[in-house]
Formats: C-alpha cells, structure tokens, sequence
C-alpha cells in the first residue's frame, strides 16, 4: 500500500448534528437497510484508507438493524453526476446527469450559467479528480472548469468569485475569486480532455489536458469550506461530457496518487452530515 493510501487513519469522533438526535431524528436520518448502495470507488482510490472507510460504514450499517446504536455516521458519497436541480437557468443536462450545454443567448458575462454535482467532495478521500471532455466550444469556448462551494453564484464562471476556483478554455487562465485571472496553462477547445483535481493534503488544486499534468493552479485551498466540482458555459454551442471516475481516465490518475508525497493527516472536526448512502431510487437524481 503506497504512502497515499496509509495517510488517512479510521475517523473518530465526529459529532452528529442535533437535528439528527434523538429517535425520531434518527429514523428520517437512516434509510431502511434493504434499499442502500454501496457507493461505487473510483479506481484510483480503491486502494486507500479512504476505500476502507467506505466498505466499513456500508458492512456497519448493514449489520446494525437499531438506528439507536452508538456508531458515528460519517457521508462518504463522492460526486458522481451533475445537480439539475443545482444550476444556473442557462445550463441543459442530459438524463444521466453527465452532458452539458449551454441554452442562454450568450451575449454578456451576465448570461454565464453553472452547475454543481449532486454531492460535495468529501475531504477524508484526501484527492479527487474528474475530467471533462469539451464536445464543441461553440461561438467563443468561455468553459470554465473547477470547484465551488454550495454558497456560491451559479449565474458565474468558475473563479469568479471568493470560494470559486476555475481553469477557463478561452484563455488558459486560472481564477481564484477573481474576475481577471492568472496565466496559467494552454487554452483549451473542442475535442480536448481537461482534468480538475484536488489535493487535500497539500491544500492544492491541479489540472490536465489530453492525459498530460499541467500543473498546480491553486495553493492554500481553505480547508474549512466543503467543495463542490462546477462547470460554467457562456456562449452557444458550448457543450461538454464529464467523466467521475465510471470510465478509464485519460491522465494516469492512479501513478499520481502512487507518488504523491503526503505531509501529513488531516484532522477531523465536527461537519454537518445528511443521509450516508443513497437509495436505489434516488441514485440517479438524488433530492437535496
């Protein structure tokens, strides 16, 4: 097992929330056992203690029938599709949750539109990374691809704003709660490959294209926000497919978290938890 995979202990200690104590807070809390899924690992973390976590808190749950027992309940959900219901109004999304397109006119930065996935990134993974492949710039590319928090405007491009982060494919620069940017990397169009990771560890953010690092984009990401991976399109015909971790990267994901050098472990702390594991039904488009 790789340094990577041994840098996150079991989690301990986490407090529930009080809307959750409590028997009736319990039993709208805990879904009936004959309905969970165990949520899918991507490749690159199957191996880590962050996988561990995942099959422990499932085998626990299954096991356990009285929702009163005393064991912590910690989500673990990584993001596997995008939020329709979690958008700006000039963005479509396909059934699967996974094709985006733009539906606005396009004619000023205030017809930008974005959208978040259905779960946040859960820290205790320590990286995530998604990809995104740009199936037609339309008139101008303003892509915008990166991570936001749940607080932030969706009517933005990536970066814009304060606790936004993007890498936009006009240009090549890297935004980080700015509206001008830094130079960064090469611009990016149709048929390109973007990467978008996060480093919890090093408190970094990172991008690739068509399989090749380009390099950090961000440093001294706040670890007290929880982060959501975005995309914002702002001109017609821009449109894009994401791939969370179903399908084979085009980076080598996996050689990278293998190498990566960890400083240290991160420290749990109190966080607000929702339901653990989804249900069958709603696995598709999960309610928020």
């Amino acid at each position: 097992m790789s340094s990577y995979s041994s840098a996150f202990p079991a989690l301990h200690s986490l407090q529930l929330p009080l809307s959750i104590q409590g028997k009736r807070g319990w039993a709208s809390f805990f879904p009936g056992t004959s309905t969970l899924v165990c949520p899918k690992i991507p490749t690159y973390l199957q191996h880590s203690r962050f996988a561990d976590l995942v099959h422990e808190k499932f085998d626990t749950i299954q096991r356990q029938q009285d929702p009163m027992l005393d064991w912590q309940a910690l989500d673990l959900r990584l993001p596997t599709s995008w939020n329709s219901k979690d958008k700006a109004k000039h963005i479509d999304v396909d059934r699967l949750g996974l094709q985006l397109h733009y539906a606005g006119p396009g004619r000023s930065e205030a017809h930008a539109g974005s959208i978040r996935t259905n779960f946040a990134i859960p820290k205790h993974c320590g990286m995530f990374y998604y990809e995104v492949k740009i199936i037609s710039k339309g008139d101008d590319g303003f892509i915008g691809i990166g991570f936001c928090t749940k607080e932030n405007d969706l009517n933005r491009l990536p970066g814009w704003d304060v606790g936004s982060y993007g890498f936009h494919g006009d240009d090549g620069h890297s935004f980080a709660g700015s509206g001008t940017g830094d130079d960064y990397g090469p611009s990016f169009t149709t048929h390109d490959v973007i990467g978008c990771g996060i480093d919890f560890t090093n408190q970094t953010g990172f991008y690739t294209k068509n399989g090749t690092m380009i390099g950090v984009a961000f440093r001294n990401i706040p670890l007290y926000q929880s982060y959501y991976p975005v995309v914002g399109l702002r001109t017609p015909g821009e449109a894009v497919t994401t791939n969370f971790g179903d399908e084979p990267f085009v980076f080598d994901i996996n050689q990278l978290v293998k190498v990566t050098d960890q400083p240290g472990l991160l420290t749990p702390s109190p966080i607000d938890l929702s339901i653990i594991f989804c249900s069958k039904s709603n696995r598709k488009s999960p309610k928020r």
